[in-house]
């Protein structure tokens, strides 16, 4: 049960790891856009969540 304890964590810091590095490629990909101001809950009226 160690063992498998073990390489549990192991995958878990490896995927927390890719998920950091992901999220910062996205922040950086994105911070090319800009807006000329800060969206507010009328802005996104017309926007549906992806099913």
């Amino acid at each position: 049960m160690t063992q498998q304890n073990a390489a549990m964590a192991e995958e878990t810091d490896a995927a927390a790891r890719n998920l950091a590095d992901e999220a910062r490629t996205l922040a950086r990909l994105v911070s090319h856009f800009r807006i000329s101001q800060p969206a507010g809950p009328a802005d996104t009226a017309g926007w549906r969540e992806a099913a």
